[in-house]
């Protein structure tokens, strides 16, 4: 799984026909932390993912992997098993 979160901010940006400022505007942040977003020197936090995909009217499957939502890879069942206790699925399997 690759992240493409910089390439796909770029490009949804861009696609929106909207400049580094505006969207520095939008978000409430500088227009120089989305130049660092924008040629991975940084990521921002996870609401600021959130209002971002919103802000484009994206999942964040297609934000951060450059995937459609209906596209997104799934986990192999199999290299995880399941804890009763915690009800959390962990990597590796107890066959």
């Amino acid at each position: 799984m690759t992240i493409k979160f910089a390439t796909q901010l770029k490009q949804l940006r861009q696609d929106h026909g909207m400049s580094q400022d505006q969207l520095a505007e939008k978000l409430f942040v500088s227009r120089q932390a989305i130049s660092k977003w924008e040629t991975g020197e940084g990521t921002p936090d996870l609401k600021t993912l959130v209002t971002i995909a919103g802000v484009f009217g994206v999942s964040l499957d297609t934000l951060i992997l450059g995937v459609a939502t209906n596209q997104a890879p799934q986990p192999d069942p199999e290299a995880y098993t399941y804890n009763p206790t915690t009800g959390l699925y962990t990597p590796g399997m107890d066959k």
